[in-house]
């Protein structure tokens, strides 16, 4: 056995397996399982019972040192207690794989926890791979291995054909999501619930199963990002296989949005990072348990569109009303139907239907096979269209509509989905279509293959600095305004000119040398958040108001004799942003660009990237904001904001990577004006050195 087995074979295809804490009685967990292998599994099996020689039936041992030969996989299902001396002797054996069931480890307290250490170090240790504890197990259907006690509602067999591969870090949820998956007609493969994760974590299982030939697409739900490279690396294998993973992600990261002083702090919130990886990862993201199940469906398919043109044919008005709202605000176009297809789609519908795109077909229309069948050939082939949505089939002609789907659908490469609900949709599924009971779910479909899509043709992308997650240093400051200007400026920040001062004098004597009118604006050093403590003054425009604003914000700090302060040009107006930086403890340093001023966190329009950030990166996360219309509206950004602003991103992503010690960089606003972007205000936190 090889120290730290990555392809984790002996949980998913072992060629032996065996029960320690095995029961009698198959109601029970250990006999549950027991009773799973022996009705499914063909390689040996072998049982461990303190007290009896047969199980069901079967040969028993007295104990793991009693077995006649050392399994591939052992599952335990013991007290917990009992699980770290049965670890050490299956270890010491040579098992290769061990499922541990029991709770009452990390998650009950110290006592628990130190025992999972003491899992976690026999792992470390032997190379045997340990799912859980805390979990409800694992199924391989190609190996005839269910090695859980979880109930399954529906006939479970060993089967060979390709399927889902399902990861939960929640067991309960594993077991929900096999049976959703199955009650939508899709096959699952496999399924591994990690539990506590003492060692096997969920990023492995899913890089184990992206790598499995018979797993054309993976499901997971995560609550933490406990191993964020493994996960990132599963992701973009699977990217590069074609082999599309949905997470539904729960839960918080350990972020450092938590103690942030900064705007960019608190809008790094640990979702954002969370979202962030994902989408590096080229993992899609699902909002619900239903829309993973429903994306996971339409993206198994292995159709991607060329464009972002939806056909829509409907025998409801509304609903195809439904579906055109939903796919405009997921960025998808709906074309007018062209003359020539629109005049053949009118002969076939009658008077108060619709050949205009959403096209109503009407319910007359699809209770005559052959005119629906004209109808859908003329729609699918058309090259104006890249996809097509088909809501609503008739039940008295359900047959012959569907063969007629499989037939025209088999004439192009572009994705076909249906919406049909109750059992149909099973049987549209498992003829390889698919298809989702909701209209609405259908249109997040097609919006999940375009972003897939998009995902696998961007350019390759640089791996993100996941394992710079901690500044050295336990205390923080933050930067004055010189030091910010200085870091800013050597990374090619465009800054505002500004003098800082400490006393009237000095003031008006810069305000002089800048020119009037000027903002007047205490130190960072002084006042994070400047705004909140009458901290900036604009517009000032002589010395008296210069001499003012200076008293004013000495009295405003709380500071006994001089302050320090900014005086700066006051910049012509121009579109606000937002450009930050903040450093997570666990997945590292994340740019994010958004609107900015005063409003900045009500308004809450933030895009993140991990470090390092590309100029592609950059135009992309630009062109996302206020779902693309900061670019497209003719008052947003044009292409040449586009890309001066996506060089201020690119540049804060560089000073992230070059600054271990920078915990946040906050440029708020960033004024775009005719000039250029231009940093106003600045504030910068970092680490100091421990000593």
């Amino acid at each position: 056995m090889t120290p730290r087995d990555r392809n984790l074979d002996a949980l998913f295809a072992p060629a032996s397996v065996a029960v320690v804490g095995a029961s009698d009685n198959p109601t029970r967990i250990g006999g549950r399982v027991l009773a799973r292998f022996l009705d499914n599994f063909s390689g040996p099996i072998y049982a461990v019972n303190a007290n009896r020689d047969t199980v069901q039936g079967h040969p028993a041992a007295r104990s793991i040192a009693d077995l006649p030969a050392a399994p591939d996989l052992a599952v335990l299902a013991l007290p917990a207690d009992l699980v770290p001396d049965a670890i050490d002797e299956l270890a010491a054996s040579g098992c290769r794989a061990a499922i541990v069931f029991s709770s009452g480890f990390a998650e009950s307290g110290d006592e628990g926890r130190a025992m999972q250490d003491r899992l976690r170090n026999v792992a470390s240790e032997s190379g045997m791979r340990i799912i859980g504890p805390n979990c409800v197990g694992t199924m391989s259907l190609p190996s005839g291995v269910l090695a859980t006690f979880a109930d399954l509602q529906t006939d479970v067999a060993p089967s060979a054909e390709p399927g889902v591969g399902i990861v939960s870090q929640s067991g309960a949820l594993g077991s929900v999501f096999f049976h959703a998956a199955e009650a939508l007609g899709l096959h699952v493969s496999y399924m591994c619930t990690t539990g506590n994760e003492a060692d096997v974590s969920a990023a492995e299982a899913i890089a184990a199963l992206v790598e499995r030939p018979d797993v054309q697409s993976v499901m997971v739900y995560l609550e933490a990002l406990s191993d964020p490279e493994v996960l990132y690396a599963a992701g973009r294998r699977a990217l590069e296989l074609g082999k599309p993973i949905v997470a539904l992600k729960a839960g918080a990261s350990d972020s450092g949005a938590r103690a942030a002083a900064s705007h960019s702090g608190s809008l790094a919130a640990p979702d954002r990072f969370a979202e962030a990886l994902l989408e590096r990862s080229g993992i899609m993201r699902a909002s619900s348990p239903v829309e993973m199940v429903t994306l996971t469906a339409a993206l198994a398919s292995g159709r991607f569109p060329i464009g972002d043109r939806v056909a829509v044919m409907t025998l409801s008005g509304g609903v195809g009303i439904m579906i055109a709202d939903a796919l405009d605000a997921g960025g998808l176009s709906l074309p007018r139907t062209r003359e020539e297809t629109a005049r053949h789609i009118e002969k076939l519908i009658p008077e108060y239907g619709s050949a205009q795109n959403p096209i109503d077909y009407t319910a007359n229309a699809v209770n005559d096979p052959a005119g629906f069948a004209d109808i859908l050939d003329a729609v699918v082939t058309d090259d104006d269209f890249d996809m097509v949505i088909v809501s609503g089939l008739a039940m008295g002609t359900f047959d012959e509509n569907l063969a007629t789907i499989e037939r025209v659908r088999d004439k192009v490469t572009k994705p076909v989905v249906l919406s049909v609900s109750g059992a149909n949709s099973v049987i549209v599924n498992r003829r390889g279509i698919p298809c989702v009971p909701d209209a609405v779910h259908a249109a997040n479909a097609m919006v999940a293959l375009k972003t897939y899509a998009d995902l696998r043709a961007r350019p390759p992308v640089e791996t993100p600095l996941l394992g710079e997650g901690r500044a050295r240093g336990s205390t923080h400051h933050t930067l004055s305004a010189d030091e910010t200007r200085t870091l800013l400026s050597r990374f090619s920040i465009p800054v505002v000119p500004e003098i800082g001062v400490v006393d009237e004098a000095g003031a008006v004597q810069a305000a002089e040398t800048v020119g009037y009118p000027v903002a007047v604006k205490l130190d960072p050093a002084i006042a994070e958040h400047k705004t909140e403590v009458g901290g900036i003054r604009l517009d000032v425009r002589n010395t008296d108001e210069v001499r003012a604003a200076v008293a004013d914000m000495r009295a405003a700090s709380g500071v006994t004799g001089d302050v320090p302060v900014v005086i700066q040009q006051m910049v012509s107006r121009g579109m606000e942003l937002t450009v930050g930086a903040i450093r997570d403890s666990t997945l590292g340093p994340a740019v994010l660009v958004g609107l900015g001023g005063v409003m900045v966190e009500i308004l809450d329009e933030i895009e993140m990237s991990l470090v390092p950030v590309s100029h592609a990166d950059a135009e992309h996360m630009l062109r996302k904001l206020c779902g693309g219309r900061l670019t497209a509206d003719p008052r947003g950004l044009d292409d040449a904001a586009v890309k001066v602003v996506g060089d201020v991103i690119v540049a804060v992503s560089s000073l992230m990577a070059q600054c271990a010690y920078v915990i946040e960089v906050d440029v708020n606003p960033l004024i775009v004006g005719e000039l250029g972007p231009v940093a106003v205000d600045g504030l910068i936190r970092v680490a100091r050195p421990d000593v």
